[in-house]
């Protein structure tokens, strides 16, 4: 488990150094980019590609819980 989680964490920072960052307010518009939604069930920080959540990611929620994982088309990859 610790190997995956380090594995995820790796990627993450990985895409994150190397995608440029979303500019504008808005999200319909980011593609190939790196950046933070806020919506309203928390804060998405990751990858966007067409406008939706796609590579690595991660949402807080505003009840204190954490996803980090994959996305794809807007949507978790489990």
């Amino acid at each position: 488990m610790k190997l995956y989680t380090l594995f995820i964490i790796s990627i993450f920072f990985y895409s994150s150094v190397f995608a440029q960052n979303c500019e504008g307010d808005s999200k319909s518009l980011w593609n190939n980019c790196f950046g933070t939604y806020n919506s309203w069930y928390g804060t998405y920080i990751g990858n966007f590609k067409n406008g939706k959540k796609h590579g690595e990611g991660t949402i807080h929620y505003y009840n204190g819980d954490k996803f980090v994982g994959e996305f794809k088309d807007g949507k978790k990859k489990w």
